[in-house]
């Protein structure tokens, strides 16, 4: 089986199987099998590049009894810091396809995630974003984004964890710009994962040294 066809089951055993579309349903509309990416935003390109940001926090649902499906979760509490986030990303990728000395004849696209501080719709939003199963919407016609071959993200350490363990056995790169776990470091458990914030280890040892 391909990695596109592994990456898919994977996200398929993850959630529950059914069908959502993005206008309701009717001839013409887009269809995903399996719950769709929450908050999105998308702009193409020749490489589009993945990014997972917990822009809002999940709220808590009531005590699960395991008989029936679980229901999505509501998405509050706006978080203006990782909202700045997103924004630091997107104007990267501006800045690159503006100069072009740096990747001529090459543009940058990107794919972001609401992950609402959630490890399960983290993980949900990777798969997608790697299999190229985020449904999208581009003007009259529907379709699916293309397979991002790098994710930026997650914030968190217990999302980062989840998602590079699933991605690491397909060399799939994940970059992390704010988890700080120092087991993020074992290169054994998470071989593709790469941050740009030291991990907790060595700011101890700084502040120790301070």
């Amino acid at each position: 089986m391909s990695l596109c066809g592994w990456l898919w089951l994977l996200y398929c055993l993850h959630v529950p199987g059914s069908v959502w579309g993005l206008d309701g349903g009717g001839e013409g509309a887009c269809r995903l099998i399996a719950k769709p990416v929450s908050g999105s935003v998308y702009r193409a390109g020749d490489v589009v590049i993945g990014g997972l940001f917990p822009i809002h926090v999940e709220a808590p649902l009531p005590e699960q009894e395991f008989r029936s499906i679980k229901g999505n979760s509501t998405c509050t509490i706006f978080k203006q810091r990782a909202y700045r986030w997103l924004q630091t990303m997107i104007f990267a990728v501006e800045e690159i396809n503006r100069d072009p000395a740096l990747l001529p004849n090459l543009t940058l696209g990107f794919l972001a995630a609401d992950t609402c501080r959630s490890d399960g719709t983290t993980l949900g939003a990777a798969l997608a974003m790697v299999s190229g199963k985020e449904a999208s919407v581009v003007g009259t016609e529907c379709g699916t984004t293309p397979e991002v071959p790098v994710i930026i993200g997650d914030a968190h350490s217990s999302a980062s964890m989840v998602v590079a363990q699933t991605l690491g056995p397909f060399d799939l790169p994940m970059v992390s710009y704010f988890a700080t776990c120092a087991c993020l470091s074992d290169t054994w458990r998470y071989p593709s994962f790469f941050r740009t914030v030291p991990s907790d280890a060595f700011q101890a040892r700084g502040m120790a040294k301070l």
